[in-house]
């Protein structure tokens, strides 16, 4: 994820890496939600909620930007912790983007 992270983006500071941080998060947990239940997956709860909702159909767009928006209310965020799951490794990926920017 840092990888990508680093060499997609421009920008690899820690507000922007937090954004995609979260959608690698949502998206995983929408993977996951899928079939069986996955238990100690950030986001499943709030996945499985959306996925519910949408019908069985391949074509079925979701619009789930305000789950990874940090400032949206803590009902609509795929998590409470606005940092993602992950937001206590941030001066580890910060440090891994340099490396990798610098490569």
């Amino acid at each position: 994820m840092l990888e990508v992270c680093a060499k997609e983006n421009e920008n690899t500071g820690p507000i922007a890496f937090g954004l995609f941080q979260r959608r690698c998060e949502s998206f995983f947990a929408f993977i996951a939600a899928r079939g069986a239940a996955k238990l100690g997956v950030a986001g499943i709860d709030w996945a499985q909620r959306w996925l519910a909702a949408v019908p069985e159909n391949p074509a079925a767009i979701i619009d789930f930007s305000a789950g990874i928006d940090p400032k949206a209310d803590v009902g609509q965020r795929y998590l409470r912790n606005k940092g993602g799951a992950f937001v206590g490794n941030l001066h580890y990926a910060e440090t891994c983007i340099e490396w990798s920017n610098a490569q």
